[in-house]
């Protein structure tokens, strides 16, 4: 603590003394010689804060830091501050000791002793999605996830970086129940074929043939006896119509026939008549024009 060194002011008459201020002289309020007794006092000091004519250590307070003495300490039991406590800022006219605020984006801000510097970013934790940064500054970037034959989570739905998580399975494999993998599907043939595989498996223990045996015929994933093939009996539709195409050809090929024996006949009647005739002119020598 900075000391005044007492002063002796001598007066004809009396002598008075002040530790820590001025001295009352003679003809004014020093009354009694050697008399503790001060006319004021220096900067940080206050009289008759304990005594009477003496000067006493201002104390001062802060809140949450550390006051201000001595000469920094102008008026006694004011608010003054020195210094602010970890996790605090002393304000614009050191009268106090304000908590300090931080900052995070896409996450949690650090507080009281954490946060150390008044509106600075510092980070305690990010939030669902996103990693804290080296010196816990911010939340930068979005976590990233692996998948292995599917699609990976994103954004918040990644909620450690780096870690396989998957959203959903490409063709031929099923998500695992932590949906950390995606499960290659197997399934089955039922008899008489080959099981699906890969793409071709589209449900993880599904009834899905690729090939059948000989003598099976794949159909709708399964394996079924080949049909033998068979000739339908013609309907009734059917049968009427070709009977009345057999009918129309019998009779245009019996228009035919009769119309070849009517030419026929009809040569053979005219070859008859010609041959009467000429009997007839031998016999009565008529020798024909």
């Amino acid at each position: 603590m900075a000391m005044i060194a007492m002063i002796n002011v001598v007066q004809a008459g009396t002598n008075c003394t002040c530790e820590n201020g001025t001295a009352a002289v003679d003809g004014e309020t020093c009354t009694t010689n050697d008399a503790h007794i001060c006319a004021s006092c220096s900067t940080g000091y206050t009289k008759d804060r304990l005594a009477a004519n003496q000067c006493a250590l201002n104390v001062c307070t802060c809140a949450d830091g550390t006051a201000k003495t001595v000469a920094d300490c102008t008026t006694h039991n004011a608010a003054m501050c020195a210094t602010c406590g970890t996790g605090f800022t002393i304000n614009g006219d050191a009268t106090a000791c304000v908590k300090n605020v931080c900052t995070c984006a896409d996450g949690t801000a650090k507080t009281d002793a954490d946060c150390t510097t008044h509106g600075a970013a510092m980070c305690a934790s990010c939030s669902t999605g996103y990693t804290i940064n080296g010196d816990a500054t911010a939340c930068p970037s979005t976590n990233t996830c692996t998948c292995a034959n599917g699609t990976q989570k994103a954004g918040t739905a990644c909620t450690v970086d780096g870690t396989a998580m998957c959203a959903s399975c490409g063709a031929g494999f099923t998500i695992n129940g932590d949906a950390t993998a995606c499960t290659a599907n197997v399934c089955t043939c039922a008899a008489n074929g080959t099981a699906a595989t890969g793409a071709a498996c589209t449900s993880a223990g599904g009834v899905i043939c690729a090939s059948c045996d000989a003598g099976y015929t794949l159909g709708s994933g399964a394996c079924a006896v080949t049909a033998a093939v068979t000739t339908a009996a013609p309907t009734t539709e059917d049968g009427f119509f070709k009977k009345t195409e057999g009918i129309i050809v019998i009779i245009v090929a019996a228009v035919f026939v009769l119309g070849g024996v009517f030419v026929f006949m009809r040569k053979s009647g005219e070859t008859a008549n010609i041959a009467v005739e000429m009997e007839s002119v031998e016999e009565n020598n008529i020798v024909p024009a």
